[in-house]
């Protein structure tokens, strides 16, 4: 092993007693070089005697660079990692497992003992290939406990029922440009190529204490590339109350996945963008407390007294990400983006002392997405108990000429959310369905089209407003169903005449056919902000619907806007609004 370092005044040296693997200057950074001769006689051996260096008192620190050189290696033990350490294996460095039990690579010690974020920092990994070999059912590399640390530029493969990469308690933590590949699976688990994973016990993270429920947050994953894998990245379990925080997926491409590319659960003010998914049986799911059925999937913290059960404003974005979903044998119900809450039944909750509540998700937006299901029972956007949230400017078609009951958007249980500018197009059953109370929801300027069913179809729980911007053409049942029955459309022109007098201003509408009122938006200029103040009626006597607003100013000028609406079983249907309609007031 050969360390290159400056070298001390000749003088020093002469009176040095150390050996040359640990002389250094104190303003100098310590590199140690491994040989190919060293590699080939036991690769393990001497990488872990270089990375234990910075364990070594004149070495705490300071920053260590250990490099690997060029050339495939056998790899017979783990490696472990400590702080201050920068591990550079070549590009064409290849590490072969060989050997069936332990992680390929991991931070610290297992008798070492951590709490939050302090146990290891200032970490990277570059370069090179780690081949787990499908040996043994360890994860290939694993972190916790630690902060600063970056993955760059590296090649992890050939895993068997487990992870990739794991990272738990983990801040500050960056996996850059980094390939995930091949997966040998022969139980029933459920293994992502990268795991961000919860501090809870030995069973979630064996081999690193302390188990303090330390989330991990300000977590980056970019440019990688996942293929062939059972799941790509995410989240499978969570401690009720603490929220993986900035979680950031950006503009990685996932290929051939069998389950979900993205699992995001329990990720507070996060960000899934531009990633490109080909072919998962789901593309994107997004959870805060889902279904009783997954109840193994969170757990109550060791501090009881810390379970904090709000809902709150999740802050996260789901934007611009291409999507291709298919059904496989693992998932027979694809979604490209599918956002859940769910409900803790009081049965549940006495069970493992839980809270009963319906935990919403709210505050989400999904935007700008590309989604194409290629097998029939896929659908596009599904949201299940979310509310306050926003589906905007996505492109959802289907490739198959039967969509088996399933739906371009669905909203289930889930409130007060708006859908603007979308465009579903293809066989699905319906473009859009809202179901089973899904209240206040505003659809706006979509294209909603060619459906086997219609454009959007309403249940007697739910209530949406629909505004006149829609297009909602060529959908085989028709363009809008509302509790079972065909809604009543409107026509698009309105007739009305205006006047003031006496300060008052008056407008005078015509009826149009099917409409049940007309609404009034009134502003102080022309292009200003239209505020809606009134919904006026015919009157049975005058057949005219008249509006007349007595606050007003002599010799001032007011614009008013008038806009069709028929209410329908709790819904509103919005036809047209006319041109800005100006009233002097005499």
């Amino acid at each position: 092993m050969k360390k290159t370092i400056s070298v001390l005044l000749s003088v020093m040296l002469l009176f040095c007693t150390l050996s040359p693997l640990y002389a250094y200057a104190d303003e100098d950074l310590g590199v140690i070089s491994i040989t190919q001769e060293e590699m080939n006689e036991d690769a393990g051996k001497y990488i872990e005697k270089a990375l234990k260096l910075a364990k070594e008192d004149e070495y705490q620190g300071r920053e260590l660079t250990v490099e690997v050189p060029s050339g495939t290696y056998k790899l017979s033990r783990c490696l472990h990692i400590f702080s201050n350490t920068n591990l550079v294996l070549q590009k064409d460095t290849y590490l072969v497992k060989n050997f069936s039990d332990g992680n390929m690579l991991k931070c610290g010690l297992a008798e070492e003992s951590n709490y939050g974020y302090s146990g290891y920092s200032n970490i990277s990994v570059t370069g090179g290939t780690w081949d787990e070999n499908y040996c043994g059912t360890s994860c290939g590399m694993r972190f916790a406990h630690c902060n600063n640390v970056t993955i760059k530029d590296v090649t992890i493969k050939n895993n068997k029922n487990s992870h990739h990469l794991e990272i738990a308690a983990s801040e500050n933590f960056v996996i850059d440009s980094c390939k995930f590949s091949g997966y040998k699976r022969t139980n029933s688990g459920d293994g992502q190529a990268i795991q961000i994973d919860l501090m809870h016990s030995s069973s979630h993270f064996p081999s690193y204490s302390k188990y303090d429920d330390t989330p991990c947050k300000n977590i980056t994953v970019m440019n990688c590339a996942f293929s062939s894998v059972y799941s790509g990245v995410g989240t499978r379990s969570c401690v009720i109350g603490s929220f993986f925080d900035n979680i950031n997926i950006i503009n990685n491409r996932f290929t051939n996945i069998k389950d979900n590319a993205i699992c995001a659960f329990n990720y507070y003010n996060s960000k899934i963008i531009g990633n490109t998914i080909n072919k998962a049986s789901l593309g994107i799911i997004f959870e805060h407390y889902p279904s009783d059925k997954l109840v193994s999937r969170y757990n109550m913290p060791y501090n009881k007294s810390k379970a904090k059960y709000k809902n709150h404003d999740c802050k996260s974005v789901i934007s611009g990400n291409s999507i291709i979903v298919r059904n496989s044998t693992e998932r027979k119900n694809a979604s490209g983006i599918l956002v859940n809450g769910g409900t803790i039944t009081k049965s549940l909750a006495d069970r493992y002392g839980f809270k009963q509540n319906n935990y919403i998700v709210y505050g989400i937006k999904v935007m700008k997405n590309s989604i194409n299901t290629l097998t029939p029972g896929c659908e596009g956007i599904v949201f299940n108990d979310v509310r306050e949230s926003l589906i905007s400017s996505n492109t959802i078609t289907s490739s198959v000429k039967s969509a088996k009951y399933k739906n371009g958007i669905t909203l289930r249980r889930s409130p007060k959310i708006s859908l603007n500018k979308n465009s579903v197009k293809g066989k699905f059953y319906n473009a859009f369905v809202c179901a089973y109370g899904s209240k206040y929801i505003k659809i706006n300027s979509n294209k909603f089209n060619s459906s086997r069913g219609y454009g959007t179809n309403v249940d007697s729980s739910s209530s949406v407003s629909v505004y006149y911007s829609n297009n909602m053409s060529s959908n085989a049942g028709g363009k809008i169903i509302i509790n079972g029955h065909a809604a009543n459309l409107l026509g698009s022109n309105i007739s009305y005449s205006y006047t003031s007098s006496g300060k008052k201003n008056y407008i005078d509408i015509k009826p149009v056919k099917k409409a049940t009122h007309y609404r009034i938006y009134r502003s102080t200029t022309k292009y200003g902000n239209y505020k809606f103040i009134k919904a006026v009626t015919v009157n049975k006597k005058s057949n005219l619907a008249r509006y007349f607003d007595p606050y007003v100013t002599r010799g001032k000028t007011y614009y008013y806007k008038v806009e069709l609406a028929r209410t329908d079983n709790g819904s509103i249907i919005f036809g047209n609004i006319t041109a800005p309609i100006a009233i002097k007031t005499k």
